[in-house]
């Protein structure tokens, strides 16, 4: 093996090294931002977990009252019922849903580590020899 081969080596195993620091130190990262995913996915979902819990006890009330109802006040109670669970329905789909606030966030707080690690291999891709 040539002093060119082992400097070429050498300079490889320098950026492998560098990209297995990085690919550790981004790890410990990832699992914080998961972290900060999680809580933030169970504040959203309380949220609508409060609105169905709020669509249920309209139900039961109005089951409850309907027969000392009129027509119209059925019918408000009954528009009131089905508004709050299109309101739950909506809020799932906006935080949940594919193109959701919880993909959306995950998305950039993961970018950055991915580009670094493409980076990193990316360079490691270049070195000549």
């Amino acid at each position: 093996m040539t002093e060119v081969d082992e400097l070429v080596i050498e300079n490889f195993d320098s950026k492998l090294n560098r990209l297995m620091e990085a690919y550790t130190r981004l790890s410990v990262e990832n699992k914080a931002l998961r972290e900060q995913l999680n809580q933030q996915s169970k504040r959203w979902q309380g949220e609508i977990d409060v609105l169905v819990e709020q669509a249920q006890t309209l139900y039961k009330k109005y089951q409850s009252e309907s027969m000392f109802l009129s027509d119209e006040q059925r019918t408000q109670r009954e528009e009131e019922i089905l508004a709050t669970e299109k309101k739950a329905s909506e809020l799932k789909r906006l935080y949940f849903g594919a193109d959701g606030e919880l993909y959306k966030k995950h998305e950039s707080l993961i970018a950055p580590i991915q580009d670094e690690i493409y980076n990193a291999v990316k360079d490691i891709c270049e070195t000549k020899g």
